[in-house]
């Protein structure tokens, strides 16, 4: 790591320890500085104040600061400037009780004089500090800035002390470390090369050459033994589709024979209907003779059947309409008697409505007279002669006798009136209602009359236009709708046996046609398949001598059989053949495996021979450890170490002396 001069310039610190107020102080104009004052003045945090500013970390706290913020305060701040390599940095730091920290570092920009920021984050701007000054943390606090106590106990200490101090400082122990370091690296070298001596001795005992040998020679073997049964399988192969070729001989002959028979019968029928053709065709054309002789005897009219049809269905909606003309004429002369005697009841009903009104008007008079005259005696009740008249006021002479009427059987009287004028009110309107739905009834089986009536006159017309001398009772037209329709049923099915025996005629008379043809070709395929059967004949012959003399002399006794019994030789041969197939295949794969133990062998042969090499090359890096080990676990070379260490801090000391002394004074350095 590149170290570069540093200088500090200015630091501020802020709610450290002692240092609840801002303090600043100013390194600008110093080169060699000491700071005084009582215990607890805060000397010390200066100094943990410039390691937090650069590192985030104080050596008695470690990165622990919130248990260095002021008593009373929240937070700790911290801006450290210092020029390294010719550049100016300031670092701002601050730490709350609470929160995680913050930081900014920034560098000057000497064209501007403006502040410009580097990084602003812990990591990044630890990263920054450490390239600046070439060191970390640890290194700075062990080179440069000696953790209080140490210092007093390296100045005054006794020898063992001090010798304790430098050899913390100096970091003496990592010789220790690389010494059992050093050893762990020889056991580890030692146990590899015995585990490799170990999979020398097991996994590759038998990679010798003599192995090898005995393979290759397995291996020709195998070789020549497939090479010999190629050879066989070559000919059981040829032997085999020859007798499959044979056999398909065989089948084409049969199919030939086959084929030779069934064109000689078809020969036959062809010939036999050139023969008697003519004789059908003649039977054919009697047959539709006599059919269409039956057609003109046929008695069907298809216009008749119409006009009959139709006339049929006038006839009967005549015949309806007649029908329903009576019930009208029947429904009209019983809505006449009824309306007549309505129309009585009516007279009657008005007689006792005209009586009802005059009893309740009687009734009513009856019961004013019953009122006066109640109230009269009520006067009279308590009056004498000679007493004043409550009416007129007059003097009363004398007091008529007292008439007292029922009152209550005048009212009754009168309701009973009443009741039964309503009655003979309701009675009259019901039967001038009845009078007015049977009025409007008879009018309209009037007009249902006069309509049926005009209707039936006009199906007779028609009928009679339909029927122009000729019967127009539904029933007679019936009889003859049937006899048309028998008629035509009649003519229809002889129309379709005409048209099957000319389709018939036809047909034959085709066949006939193509009888000459079939022949002539039949004749031809007679020929050809007398020729495939003696080809495919001679075929077979000729390949049963080459497979004879092929079983004989490979000794195939189960073909020679086959062949000699008429039996397909083809299973046997295949037999053999899956055989040979079966031997060449684990030849092969006998092979495969020694061609793969050979190559497995040469692989270990080479493996064996790399693995004494890396053996010699394990125990060798073994005894490297184990000597490197033992040089350091003597006490000669950290003496060493040690002693530069004090010569240079010893003449570093004394050139800051002279400096302070005006080269007065200096450090003699002895050795």
């Amino acid at each position: 790591m590149r170290r570069s001069l540093v200088r500090p310039i200015r630091l501020e610190v802020q709610g450290l320890t002692s240092f609840r107020e801002k303090a600043e102080i100013d390194f600008s104009d110093l080169d060699l500085c000491g700071i005084t004052g009582p215990t607890g003045s805060g000397k010390s945090s200066l100094v943990d104040a410039v390691s937090y500013a650069l590192f985030g970390e104080v050596p008695r706290v470690g990165d622990n600061i919130k248990q260095l913020i002021s008593q009373g305060e929240d937070r700790v701040r911290v801006n450290l400037e210092f020029s390294a390599d010719g550049g100016r940095y300031r670092v701002h730091r601050s730490t709350g009780r609470r929160g995680v920290p913050a930081v900014q570092m920034e560098h000057l920009d000497p064209s501007t004089g403006e502040w410009l920021p580097d990084a602003d984050r812990v990591r990044d701007v630890n990263e920054h500090i450490c390239s600046i000054l070439g060191m970390d943390y640890d290194g700075f606090v062990r080179s440069i800035l000696l953790p209080q106590g140490q210092f007093q106990q390296f100045l005054a200490g006794r020898p063992e002390e001090r010798r304790k101090v430098l050899d913390g400082l100096l970091r003496l122990d990592v010789y220790q470390q690389m010494q059992q370091r050093a050893n762990q690296i020889a056991d580890a070298h030692a146990n590899h090369a015995a585990m490799l001596q170990q999979q020398l001795e097991t996994q590759y005992a038998g990679a010798t050459p003599d192995a090898l040998k005995t393979s290759k020679a397995r291996l020709a073997d195998l070789r020549s033994q497939a090479k010999m049964l190629a050879g066989l399988r070559g000919v059981l192969a040829d032997a085999y589709h020859k007798a499959e070729a044979m056999e398909g001989a065989l089948r084409r002959r049969q199919a030939a024979e086959g084929a030779l028979a069934k064109a000689t019968t078809a020969l036959k029928d062809e010939q036999t209907l050139l023969d008697s053709g003519q004789k059908l065709l003649d039977d054919f054309d009697s047959r539709i003779a006599a059919a269409e002789a039956e057609i003109k005897e046929n008695v069907y009219d298809v216009d008749l059947l119409m006009q009959l049809k139709q006339a049929l269905d006038i006839a009967q909606r005549l015949e309806r309409a007649e029908e329903r003309l009576e019930q009208l004429h029947v429904q009209r002369q019983s809505s006449g008697t009824r309306l007549a005697k309505l129309r009585e009841e009516a007279a009657g009903s008005k007689d006792s409505l005209t009586a009802a009104g005059d009893a309740v008007q009687q009734a009513e008079r009856a019961l004013q007279d019953a009122r006066r005259n109640n109230l009269g005696a009520a006067l009279r009740k308590d009056l004498k002669p000679g007493d004043a008249c409550p009416v007129c006021g007059q003097e009363v002479s004398a007091l008529p006798e007292a008439k007292h009427i029922a009152l209550d059987g005048a009212e009754d009287a009168l309701n009973a009136a009443r009741a039964a004028e309503g009655a003979a009110q309701k009675h009259f309107q019901d039967n001038r209602t009845a009078i007015v739905v049977t009025e409007r009834d008879l009018d309209a089986l009037e007009r249902q009359v006069n309509d049926l009536n005009s209707d039936c006159k006009s199906e007779r017309q028609s009928l009679e236009e339909l029927l122009t001398g000729q019967k127009g009772m539904p029933a007679e037209i019936v009889v003859q709708v049937r006899v048309q329709t028998s008629a035509r049923q009649e003519h229809e099915r002889i129309t379709r046996e005409i048209g099957v025996l000319r389709q018939q005629r036809a047909e034959q008379s085709k066949a006939i046609a193509g009888a000459s043809h079939n022949v002539a070709r039949l004749e031809t395929e007679i020929r050809a398949r007398g020729r495939e059967t003696n080809n495919a004949a001679d075929e077979v012959s000729a390949t049963q001598v080459v497979l004879k003399q092929v079983a004989t002399d490979n000794d195939w006794r189960e073909v020679t059989a086959d062949l000699e019994s008429g039996r397909d030789p083809a299973p046997a041969l295949r037999l053999k053949l899956e055989g040979v197939d079966s031997q060449l295949a684990t030849a092969n794969r006998d092979m495969g495996a020694c061609e793969n133990e050979i190559e497995r062998i040469s692989e270990g042969i080479k493996r064996a021979k790399d693995l004494r090499r890396e053996i010699e090359g394990a125990t060798r890096e073994s005894r490297l450890g184990r000597d490197l080990a033992h040089l350091l676990r003597v006490t000669a070379f950290p003496n060493y170490i040690r002693g530069r260490a004090l010569r240079l801090l010893a003449q570093e000391g004394s050139r800051q002396l002279m400096d302070i002394s005006s080269q007065r004074y200096e450090f003699a350095v002895e050795g």
